[in-house]
């Protein structure tokens, strides 16, 4: 949602907050103007009657504006403890569904998404080569389970990878540039196949590119469960 919806939101919706806490705040830099700010969040609400998780992993990309810092996005996935039960999962989409007709992405969004792809396919063959060549050299990777640096990220990728994946689809691409030879691309995304024996999850992905040199490298990525 844009930011005169989000506003709507933060002001108009019915919650009533008890409480909350940050903690766990990191601050990384992917461009001179452009910085992403994680932390977990511990809290007590709800929304028009709804309880909210007790727990997130959130992140917030900032972008300088004269001499202010501004929030350009703001994504959260609720904190998953490794030592719980699997979830029973929800049916994947079937790749027909999946995978409707959409409009071809501009060139802007094309030109990170190749990449993207890339990143997927390497995942998919679990090939620790390819994922050095994609991932920026302070990449670090964000999900339910916490904050991932790019050694241990490409080790659960490929040599670590417990994921049986037979095809996968990415949707929804957008991209925007958020400082120079900075992009960030969100998208939806999902596969057939398993990780741990559970059925590969449906989630929105956000990423943010920076260019090293001539080429367009990932320096963070997030999944976020819906």
């Amino acid at each position: 949602i844009d930011k005169a919806a989000s506003v709507k939101s933060y002001t108009e919706q019915k919650c009533e907050i008890k409480n909350y806490t940050l903690s766990d705040d990191q601050l990384t830099m992917v461009g001179p103007d452009v910085a992403v700010l994680t932390f977990k969040g511990t809290q007590d609400y709800t929304c028009d009657g709804k309880k909210g998780p007790a727990s997130v992993y959130s992140a917030s990309v900032y972008i300088r504006e004269g001499e202010k810092w501004k929030s350009a996005f703001y994504a959260e996935t609720p904190v998953v403890d490794p030592k719980a039960p699997p979830a029973k999962p929800a049916a994947p989409a079937k790749k027909d569904e999946a995978q409707k007709d959409e409009a071809k992405p501009d060139a802007a969004t094309e030109a990170v998404l190749t990449v993207e792809k890339k990143i997927w396919e390497a995942w998919k063959s679990k090939d620790g080569k390819s994922l050095e060549e994609t991932l920026a050299k302070d990449f670090f990777f964000y999900s339910g389970e916490g904050r991932g640096d790019r050694a241990t990220t490409i080790k659960n990728w490929s040599t670590d990878n417990k994921c049986e994946v037979k095809s996968y689809w990415l949707s929804d691409a957008q991209s925007v540039s958020i400082g120079k030879d900075v992009t960030m691309l969100t998208y939806k995304g999902g596969g057939d196949g398993t990780c741990d024996k559970q059925p590969i999850k449906t989630e929105w992905y956000i990423s943010i590119y920076s260019k090293e040199g001539d080429a367009w490298k990932q320096s963070f990525g997030m999944g976020v469960s819906p």
